[in-house]
């Protein structure tokens, strides 16, 4: 068999060669045309070190460029020599530094506004900058001028003319484009969404100014919505006489059951009961951005609610909608009361939301007997004007806990009637919370629940009710009464999962009941638990203890509240 020698040179070669060099380290050196130019040069701190010869020559463009950047427009440089076999270097020669760029343009090409951000110094013709910002600043003025409509638009200096040493000249020309506009909005991967939500929620509509990076912006907006989120930001088409916008959607699952059962000791017999409630909202089920929501809840002691509730939103595609109500409860066999409203919407923007309209309340005490001592019971009937402002904040896609912040403030003016006497009242209920999320694994819950009546006398069938899982743990669903209230919770949560977190509970809470002798109390309730996302949903488990200000924690006080909210 013959050997080709030439071939096994080549490969020999090669492999003395590829170890010489393995692991060797080339050097970059640059030099000014003078010791001025050398202490600039050395202070651009370039990179020294390179491991081939490939990045010495992208080291040196990329420094030159900066420099030409800064104004030294004239430099010039040499060809890369090598100076032994690890070090290379080049000799860059500066020249005078231009400080500043005086830029003409055609009267109202460039609206004031914009020349406030970028100048100090200008007229409605001309503007001055550093020259270092020349870039920076038509980058903005693109951006902006796209911005109002010309997605094409494009600016170029032109007739550069040197000022004197310091300082040149340039006119700047701007290609004309047409002005475009949204002239169509097409939705896909969720066809039938309701269309009204795009141009009162998300704020885009057919005939406005196409501005791209508003529009991403915008889009943001419908991870605040239950029933839909956007898979990816929207795309154009532009055609010679049109532009039309797509949109990426998906139907999320947005129907919710919300189930709690209480366990406690009754104090009188020692026997267990039961108590709690069942909640169910239906979310767009018919494609129009609907709600319905209904309540029902009970205290194992004969203590009845059921409320049920209708959202309409974007009336005739407008930013207007409606809301119904209807709020029935009954204590034991003592009385019942009713309260229907009927409101008015507004959508001021993804998050917040306006309300005004009207509320009914009535009553009816069931019994023969007059009322127990130290309470007023009798049949009344109230009309109030309402008005309120809600304000929601989505946590993204996190489904253990899905709202971030949440508020609900309403106020009530109005009459109440009962036999032989009429009193003007106000009334005042807020609900909200918040997530402080420290970081990735510790949060910190803080709610408030607060209610107040202004009357001039006071009946036991019209106080506020409260109590229970969602405002005074460690006390029985809607079992205390008050005038006034005001009950915040608070959790320390820890995410032992993504699908998993632990929590204390610390709630305190004031009242006031101007029935029984203009009393007050101080309520506190303590203890602990665990939310847990299930296949069927998330469920919470909470033990709680609470005692009033005359009352010690006792152990057979303690309450298990149990909740499970399924989506579906």
């Amino acid at each position: 068999m013959k050997i080709n020698t030439s071939f096994l040179f080549t490969i020999l070669f090669t492999l003395f060669f590829y170890n010489k060099n393995i692991g060797q380290t080339l050097y970059l050196e640059i030099d000014g045309n003078n010791p001025s130019e050398d202490s600039i040069i050395n202070n651009s701190n370039y990179k020294t070190k390179h491991t081939n010869f490939n990045g010495i020559q992208k080291e040196i463009d990329s420094i030159f460029k900066s420099f030409q950047r800064k104004g030294y427009i004239n430099a010039s440089r040499k060809k890369t020599q090598k100076r032994n076999d690890s070090t290379f270097f080049t000799a860059f020669t500066l020249k005078k530094k231009i400080k500043s760029i005086k830029i003409f343009f055609k009267p109202n090409q460039i609206p004031e506004e914009l020349l406030k951000k970028i100048s100090e110094e200008y007229t409605d013709t001309f503007f001055i900058i550093p020259f270092y910002k020349t870039e920076q600043t038509l980058k903005f003025l693109n951006r902006e001028l796209s911005d109002q409509g010309k997605p094409f638009n494009s600016l170029q200096l032109l007739n550069i003319k040197k000022e004197n040493k310091e300082k040149i000249s340039a006119t700047i020309k701007s290609n004309t484009t047409q002005i475009r506009t949204i002239d169509s909005i097409v939705i896909k991967g969720y066809e039938k969404f309701p269309k009204s939500y795009i141009k009162n929620f998300v704020r885009i509509k057919k005939g406005q100014i196409f501005n791209k990076s508003e529009i991403d912006k915008k889009i943001e907006r419908l991870n605040n919505l239950r029933f839909a989120n956007s898979l990816r930001n929207p795309e154009v088409l532009f055609t010679k006489d049109s532009t039309i916008l797509y949109f990426y959607l998906e139907k999320k699952d947005s129907n919710l059951f919300d189930g709690f059962l209480g366990f406690s000791t009754n104090e009188e017999t020692s026997d267990l009961e039961l108590n709690g409630y069942i909640n169910l909202q239906l979310v767009n089920n018919l494609n129009f951005g609907e709600s319905l929501a209904i309540t029902y809840k009970s205290d194992g002691n004969e203590q009845q609610r059921f409320n049920a509730n209708l959202k309409l939103p974007y009336l005739f595609n407008t930013a207007f909608g409606t809301e119904l109500e209807l709020d029935l409860f009954r204590k034991d066999s003592t009385f019942t009361t009713n309260a229907q409203s009927a409101k008015l919407t507004y959508q001021l923007n993804s998050q917040i939301s306006l309300k005004a309209g009207y509320q009914g309340n009535s009553s009816n005490y069931l019994l023969d007997t007059p009322p127990v001592a130290g309470t007023v019971t009798e049949d009344y009937n109230a009309t109030f004007f309402l008005a309120g402002v809600n304000f929601q904040e989505l946590n993204g896609y996190q489904q253990l806990i899905p709202i971030k912040a949440e508020a609900n403030l309403e106020s009530l003016i109005g009459k109440r009637q009962r036999e032989n006497s009429e009193s003007d009242q106000l009334g005042i209920e807020l609900n909200a919370f918040y997530n402080f999320h420290l970081n990735n694994r510790n949060i910190i819950f803080l709610g408030n629940s607060t209610a107040y009546l202004q009357s001039d006398d006071y009946l036991t069938n019209e106080l506020y009710r409260f109590g229970g899982i969602q405002t005074m743990r460690g006390f029985e669903e809607n079992s205390l009464f008050a005038s006034f209230y005001s009950a915040f919770q608070t959790e320390y949560r820890y995410l032992l999962s993504s699908n998993l977190y632990i929590h204390t509970i610390a709630d305190f809470a004031k009242l006031e009941n101007q029935v029984i002798d203009n009393s007050s109390n101080s309520l506190f309730g303590i203890g602990f638990g665990l939310a847990l996302k299930t296949q069927a949903g998330i469920l919470k488990l909470n033990f709680a203890n609470g005692k009033t200000r005359a009352q010690n924690f006792e152990f057979k006080n303690t309450k298990i509240h149990l909740s499970l909210t399924a989506i579906f």
